[in-house]
């Protein structure tokens, strides 16, 4: 198209196959395909993140706690009353560790079956987690030794609260409609925190 003088304007044209139309939407489903995978695989990787955390959660707690009553095992007591003994010497308390044996429940598992000695034990747990206790905390040494660690308590105060421990320990147990008794005895020692191996 001329212009004034000399100068012209041209048009110039670009055709395109009408296959590309095609390529376009395989390109879009191609990427949306993609985004679908990656989003399946990172919601994978969450939930496989989780379910670890949640076993390894779980484990930690397995390998500090009885897997019968979930009271602190003797593990976990070794870190409790050496950090017991470092608080004591930090607010010049003291502390009292009382050790309860039971006596009974190896008769109670000959004789009744280890269900009953394990629910035994269970309700056992549960009246040793009660609120009236005094700060402090509750383990098991074995299947019939448990461990009360208080703190800020005088001797007078942990014999008072070992007697009431005892008492209701001693309380009759209800298990499947059986009455079920046994003894208790406890040993208390008392400390200000300074000694060489707390355990």
């Amino acid at each position: 198209i001329p212009i004034y003088g000399d100068e012209t304007l041209q048009f110039s044209y670009l055709y395109t196959s009408e296959d590309t139309g095609l390529k376009a939407e395989v390109l879009a489903e191609f990427v949306w395909l993609v985004g679908l995978v990656v989003t399946y695989l990172l919601v994978s990787s969450l939930r496989l993140t989780l379910v670890s955390r949640r076993h390894a959660a779980q484990l930690s707690f397995n390998a500090l706690h009885d897997p019968l009553t979930g009271l602190p095992n003797r593990r976990m007591l070794e870190t409790v009353i050496s950090s017991a003994c470092t608080r004591a010497r930090r607010d010049r308390s003291r502390i009292a560790v009382v050790f309860l044996n039971l006596q009974g429940i190896r008769l109670i598992n000959d004789s009744l079956g280890h269900a009953t000695g394990d629910a035994v034990l269970k309700e056992i747990a549960q009246r040793l987690n009660c609120d009236d206790m005094p700060e402090g905390v509750v383990a098991q040494l074995g299947a019939v030794e448990f461990v009360l660690l208080m703190f800020g308590v005088n001797d007078e105060q942990a014999q008072a609260c070992t007697q009431q421990v005892i008492n209701k320990l001693s309380c009759p147990y209800d298990i499947d409609g059986q009455r079920i008794t046994m003894g208790v005895s406890a040993g208390i020692s008392t400390s200000d925190g300074y000694v060489d191996d707390p355990m």
